[in-house]
């Protein structure tokens, strides 16, 4: 036996392959998923012969029986189940130590001939390196996975970058120190470790080379816009596949016109969007429609209530505006975009996370140039004026429509607030518009003002429109001029005038004849009548107070005017003031001494 002494003992497992030593090469392949090395895995060619060996074996003659013998022996080791696989392989001596866990049998071979003397055999097995960190290999690291992928592909079309993650695995049944291992979960745990974008608690990272992301815009995510999952639990193997995009902000106008464009992604949302801008001739002004889709990340943490809160916060008058001045630019037009827009229609789709939108802006003056707007709502309107020519009084009418845009709720509620804001203070903004107009159609009545309060105010609504209509007069009537407290007031004179008096007296000579004495009065009492009515401008007790000494000022202020002869003296006098309904009235009556008015009726006769 010592003719045949080992000094280099190969073995897989238990097993030491006999004399003569085989030979044995290795390779080594590094493996990468995901731009990441993987593992390096260690190819190990083992190359040997079958002997036999005369000094340890007494064959009788019988060589081929002997060759198959050993042959079976190694067939044994090496050939057929599971159980032959995941074996530390090691070759050790003079000086040499190499040692290679958790092996798996690739291939063994056979050389055909005679089997006399030598039968040549040939064994491929490989394993991985085992980690410098963990000090594991790669089965020991991941068992029971195999043939695992982790790659990204990248495209790009209309400024939309798309990234495609595709991650799959293969799993085996093994036995290992007694438990029992699922080939399907072992795959499925494997590629779920791996989804996503963010770095995983194992230390996996999952993101993709700077080359697919450096177009991307500042401060911009990746959107999840498609998962698909295969799966095959009989075969063991699990896959899934992730489709990523985002804005590369690639834009064919000049970098200076692109600088500045607003970025419509958010980390939950990406807007794709296009902008149309006819020009027609003879138009006097310019539409421009923004329009596109909102695609949510169809990741489960992002909810859409997320999706529309970052939808809502996306400034679209922005995106349109550049773009806007991006033309302008090239046509030479100095016109400016009206922040607030004529339409803006949204469908949502909650279950896809998905709008689709369509926004139209437009350059019209005629929001910029309202007297009366607010929030997206202006007052355009008409003034009308009506001459009197008989009691010498104008009236000015202002009419009009209040026009919201906007949607039906925002247009609603804009209006109503207009609205309040023209009615407040008596419609005081309208009455000094109207006296504005009234002055430059009748510059010859400048010392005229119109009324403090409006006369015959209608206002209707339309809620399915959103728009409110209102109507409101004023006249250069006589008025209390500075008061604020008299809503309306008019009064009433009449005058019972001093004429002579004239008495008849029946003929005592001649049968119905009379004759007229003038009574020849120097002086007589004139009776005037002063009839003053009026309302307060609010139900309040104080105002209405003032209101009610206003109306009795008027009433003294037509009595000093009319009562201007001798031995003045109040005959009567009613005064009623009621809060509610608001009725103010104020009546005298008056007479004074003055002469007398002598009327010459004299017959004319005709021939």
């Amino acid at each position: 036996m010592a003719a045949y002494k080992q000094d280099i003992k190969v073995k897989y497992g238990d097993f030491t392959f006999p004399v003569p030593t085989p030979y044995v090469s290795r390779t080594y392949e590094q493996e990468y998923v995901g731009g990441e090395l993987w593992a390096t895995k260690v190819n190990v060619s083992i190359n040997g012969q079958i002997a036999i060996l005369p000094k340890r074996e007494k064959v009788g003659g019988n060589n081929y029986s002997a060759l198959a013998e050993k042959r079976d022996k190694i067939a044994k080791e090496f050939a057929g189940g599971l159980g032959k696989n995941f074996k530390d392989f090691s070759v050790i001596g003079h000086g040499t130590e190499f040692k290679l866990k958790s092996c798996s049998i690739d291939s063994l071979q056979f050389e055909s001939g005679n089997y006399v003397g030598l039968v040549g055999y040939s064994i491929s097995l490989h394993g991985y390196l085992e980690e410098e960190t963990s000090g594991k290999g790669f089965y020991e690291t991941n068992y029971g996975v195999t043939s695992p992928v982790d790659s990204w592909a990248y495209s790009e079309s209309g400024g939309i970058g798309s990234l495609t993650h595709t991650i799959s695995a293969s799993g085996y049944n093994s036995d290992k120190s007694g438990s029992s291992y699922d080939a399907f979960l072992k795959a499925k745990s494997f590629v779920e470790s791996r989804k996503g974008l963010d770095k995983k608690p194992n230390g996996a990272s999952n993101k993709m080379t700077n080359f697919f992301v450096s177009n991307v815009h500042p401060d911009s995510s990746l959107i999840l816009n498609t998962l698909a999952e295969q799966a095959d639990r009989l075969g063991g193997t699990y896959s899934i596949t992730e489709g990523y995009s985002f804005a590369t902000n690639k834009s064919s106008v000049a970098a200076g016109l692109e600088a500045g464009l607003p970025n419509p992604q958010t980390k939950n949302i990406l807007t794709t969007y296009s902008i149309g801008l006819p020009e027609e001739h003879g138009s006097d002004f310019i539409q421009l429609t923004i329009s596109g889709n909102v695609n949510g990340s169809k990741d489960p943490s992002v909810s859409w209530e997320d999706v529309r809160n970052d939808f809502k916060a996306l400034d679209f008058y922005d995106l349109a505006n550049k773009a806007y001045i991006n033309h302008t630019n090239r046509t030479e037009v100095n016109l400016t975009l009206n922040r607030n827009p004529v339409s803006f229609n949204v469908s949502p789709s909650e279950e896809a996370k998905r709008m689709t939108f369509s926004i139209v802006y437009d350059n019209n003056p005629l929001y910029t140039r309202a007297v009366f707007k607010n929030g997206g709502a202006y007052f355009s309107y008409t003034l009308n004026f009506s001459h009197d020519t008989i009691a010498d009084v104008v009236t000015v009418q202002c009419s009009g429509s209040i026009i919201t845009r906007g949607s039906l709720k925002k247009s609603n509620r804009q209006a109503k607030i207009l609205l309040d804001e023209l009615l407040d203070k008596d419609m005081k903004k309208l009455q000094e518009e109207a006296q504005k107009a009234y002055h430059r159609m009748f510059p010859d009545r400048t010392q005229y003002k119109l009324t403090n309060f409006p006369e015959g105010v209608s206002v209707g609504q339309n809620e399915f429109t959103g728009e409110i209509t209102l109507s409101a007069s004023f006249s250069d009537r006589d008025h209390f001029e500075k008061a604020d407290y008299v809503k309306r007031s008019s009064f009433q004179i009449s005058v019972n005038p001093p004429n002579q008096e004239y008495r008849t007296a029946a003929s005592c000579l001649n049968n119905g004849d009379h004759i007229v004495y003038d009574l020849n009065l120097k002086t007589k009492r004139e009776t005037v009548g002063i009839n003053c009515d009026g309302a307060s401008s609010s139900s309040d007790e104080d105002n209405f107070d003032l209101a009610v000494k206003g109306i009795e000022d008027l009433n003294e202020k037509l009595k000093i005017s009319f009562l201007t002869g001798r031995v003045k003296r109040l005959d009567s006098q009613s005064n009623v003031a009621n809060l509610i309904p608001n009725d103010i009235t104020f009546n005298r009556g008056l007479s004074h001494e003055k002469d007398v008015i002598t009327l010459r009726m004299d017959k004319q006769t005709t021939k």
